[in-house]
């Protein structure tokens, strides 16, 4: 397993213990929170389409690192966005 891999496996599962993390304070949002699959992605840093959580593995780790609870806001800045449908900006 490379440095990517590994950074990528990681990075899931910091994501997977945000996810845990605001089910247990955030229970109405369970099913929204359940439904986006988390997807590694090279160019999205944190993004949601209502169905995948791109994320950029270093960009997670990084902010995980300088803050742990970074990541849970940003989950849920992403959560909220799809749940009141601004899924996309701009236009197109």
């Amino acid at each position: 397993m490379d440095r990517a891999q590994r950074a990528a496996a990681l990075a899931g599962e910091v994501i997977a213990l945000a996810q845990s993390t605001l089910m247990v304070h955030l229970r109405f949002l369970d099913r929204a929170l359940a439904a986006l699959r988390p997807v590694a992605h090279e160019s999205l840093w944190f993004a949601a389409d209502g169905v995948h959580l791109y994320y950029e593995p270093w960009y997670v780790l990084g902010r995980y690192r300088w803050e742990q609870n970074a990541v849970n806001r940003a989950l849920l800045h992403a959560i909220l966005h799809c749940v009141f449908r601004h899924s996309f900006v701009g236009r197109d």
